[in-house]
């Protein structure tokens, strides 16, 4: 009877470590999925907070602050932008022109028709007072582009992300 429990006591301790072993693999599986910048504007991701790890072509870091750091996807006009943080207080030059890995925390703005609406009254009144005149075509197609995402859109918002860089990769 000893030998029986004994030998219960110990297929259960296995039971659970093996379970647990499971279960470390799952997270870190979910921690190493790395997205693209075209993940990102899908209207299929959600974000959920935490670290999440972006690939995508480094086009430009800031000259002057070295601050700011944009990666773009397979197609150009979809960008990503990468501030700096505690842990990465400036981006490396050398960076720009390679294919980074960037981990870090996303921040989400949602645009919606309200947005899209009040953003397309600026430009309006800026182009009759000469501002901002030479964009007015530039931002009005945005605009438009946001607006057939918005229509193919489940949540009735489009998420534009920004992300606060944790760590950084050239691959």
């Amino acid at each position: 009877m000893l030998k029986n429990i004994a030998l219960y006591m110990f297929l259960t301790i296995i039971a659970v470590a093996c379970s647990n072993d499971k279960a470390d693999n799952k997270n870190n599986e979910t921690l190493e999925k790395v997205y693209t910048v075209e993940d990102l504007m899908s209207n299929d991701f959600e974000y959920k907070d935490g670290l999440i790890t972006v690939k995508g072509l480094c086009v430009h870091i800031c000259e002057h602050s070295g601050k700011k750091l944009f990666i773009v996807g397979n197609n150009p006009d979809n960008k990503l932008i990468i501030m700096s943080s505690d842990e990465i207080p400036v981006f490396d030059k050398k960076y720009e022109g390679n294919t980074l890995e960037v981990s870090g925390t996303l921040e989400e703005e949602r645009i919606d028709m309200n947005y899209l609406t009040e953003w397309e009254k600026e430009l309006a009144e800026a182009k009759e007072i000469d501002e901002e005149a030479c964009q007015f075509e530039t931002n009005m197609k945005k605009i438009n582009d946001y607006k057939e995402r918005l229509a193919n859109s489940k949540k009735g918002y489009v998420s534009y992300y920004s992300m606060i860089g944790k760590k950084i990769k050239s691959i």
